[in-house]
């Protein structure tokens, strides 16, 4: 079992709960929350095409067995 898209799925959570909870009660810089945003988008972004990709490969193979 492949942990790495669970253990960056958890990240990408804990960031964005780490960001809420900075801008309901602290004054945060925009430069902070950017960054927060920017690598919760990335790490979101990568586990989309990874599931995609994925995806794609078990399509495939079910389309050429039917073919076959």
């Amino acid at each position: 079992m492949d942990l790495l898209p669970i253990a960056l799925g958890f990240i990408a959570g804990a960031t964005v709960a780490v960001g809420s909870v900075l801008v309901s009660r602290v004054n945060v810089s925009r430069m902070v929350m950017g960054c927060l945003g920017a690598l919760t988008g990335g790490i979101l972004a990568y586990l989309a095409l990874d599931t995609g990709a994925e995806a794609e490969e078990i399509v495939t193979a079910s389309y050429y067995l039917k073919i076959t």
